[in-house]
């Protein structure tokens, strides 16, 4: 069965600009953004790298579809303010091999430490 569960974002762009879109996986699209020159976005693909900024979850395309509405009508004021609001969650993914893995949050940077136990 088809994950039911779709989310709202806002990426921030490299010109710090903020995009707004739905989907149904948050590491695939902002990976396609920065990467895809077919599947990202045309506003996102000369504003790169992007960011995500800000996820809200939706039980399904249309509220998502709606919301995303709701939150492009902003003022960019508005749309800075919802995103420091926003506190990311720690996603986790497990790995063939026994992995460490320290996030640390420093403001709206993201640092990335990984201590393999095999070498």
């Amino acid at each position: 069965a088809r994950c039911s569960n779709w989310y709202v974002y806002l990426l921030r762009c490299a010109d710090n600009s903020l995009y707004t879109g739905v989907t149904t996986d948050i590491n695939r699209r902002l990976h396609q953004h920065n990467n895809c020159n077919k599947k990202g976005a045309k506003y996102t693909r000369v504003r790169r790298p992007v960011t995500l900024a800000y996820q809200e979850s939706a039980e399904d395309r249309k509220t998502a579809c709606q919301r995303e509405y709701q939150l492009k009508q902003l003022s960019k004021q508005e749309k800075e303010l919802l995103v420091s609001t926003f506190k990311p969650k720690i996603l986790v993914h497990v790995y063939a091999q026994p992995l460490f893995l320290l996030v640390c949050f420093v403001s709206t940077s993201f640092y990335f430490f990984d201590f393999c136990t095999n070498n």
